[in-house]
């Protein structure tokens, strides 16, 4: 039975690194779609996970359903909230042709669920899949230009609200320190995280999204042999996010322009949270 779930995470994992692969991140066609699918992808990811394990534990399946922790390894799910910062960037201009001064972005708060699972014949290996959302506004109105358009040498920018929805999936690697009864494997457990990442920016006039690189390191303590409270790092790299309708203006020209916009996306989270372990 774990077998068979162990053999669909690495699936998943193979898929979404074939994914990642792609030269190309395609782009929603609306904030509001973007919006739609980043919750539909998130929840129902984890919807799944969670119909499984009940679906694997039914009662035609076996006389009386044991949530506890049978072994070193086993499943986990969690919740966590935090904060985090994004990287200032660069937006290239297409077809003004030119890259503007770093554009800043506000510091946000987060939240997210997620669930995984640890081998029990190898407790050090695992993975695990998550879902998070934060919100990023710029701060950065006014920019300086790589060269003038129009005879300006600047550009204003409105606001922009970024909200981010990203859907990550790791590999984790742990260890155990202070072993007892309770916890043989080890109560202090150091780990980190690699993987793909699915991600979903939409801002006030456009939405992107691209397939990201993301990591994690976190400590984990567990107060019993099935809860755990934990803090962990997350690294999120983008390259090239596109947005087709960023606006702004220049001094002495009516109006905005719109442009397309292109920019990495770096992102640093910091999370505590709380995860219940089972199986």
């Amino acid at each position: 039975m774990q077998g068979t779930m162990w053999g669909r995470l690495a699936a998943l994992a193979l898929a979404l690194a074939l994914v990642a692969a792609a030269p190309k991140p395609a782009r929603a066609t609306t904030a509001a779609t973007g919006a739609t699918v980043a919750q539909a992808v998130g929840f129902g990811a984890l919807a799944a996970t969670f119909a499984y394990f009940a679906w694997l534990n039914r009662p035609a399946a076996q006389g009386t359903v044991d949530w506890g922790v049978k072994g070193p390894g086993g499943f986990f799910i969690g919740a966590f909230a935090g904060g985090g910062f994004v990287q200032s960037a660069r937006w290239q201009l297409a077809r003004a042709g030119v890259t503007t001064s770093r554009v800043n972005f506000e510091p946000s708060p987060l939240g997210g669920l997620k669930a995984g699972y640890f081998l029990h014949s190898f407790p050090y290996l695992g993975a695990e899949i998550e879902f998070m959302f934060d919100k990023h506004n710029t701060g950065t109105r006014q920019v300086t230009l790589s060269r003038p358009v129009q005879n300006a040498a600047t550009a204003l920018l409105p606001v922009y609200h970024i909200n981010v929805s990203t859907l990550a999936f790791h590999f984790l690697l742990r260890y155990g320190f202070l072993p007892d009864k309770e916890v043989p494997f080890g109560r202090l457990q150091p780990y980190v995280g690699l993987g793909p990442g699915f991600v979903i920016l939409w801002s006030t006039y456009d939405s992107a999204k691209n397939f990201s690189l993301e990591a994690s390191a976190g400590l984990r303590y567990m107060v019993r042999k099935n809860l755990s409270l934990f803090a962990e790092y997350k690294f999120s790299q983008q390259w090239e996010v596109e947005l087709d309708s960023m606006r702004y203006s220049l001094p002495g020209v009516p109006g905005q322009i719109t442009d397309k916009a292109t920019f990495d996306f770096t992102a640093h989270r910091f999370a505590v949270g709380v995860a219940f372990h089972f199986l």
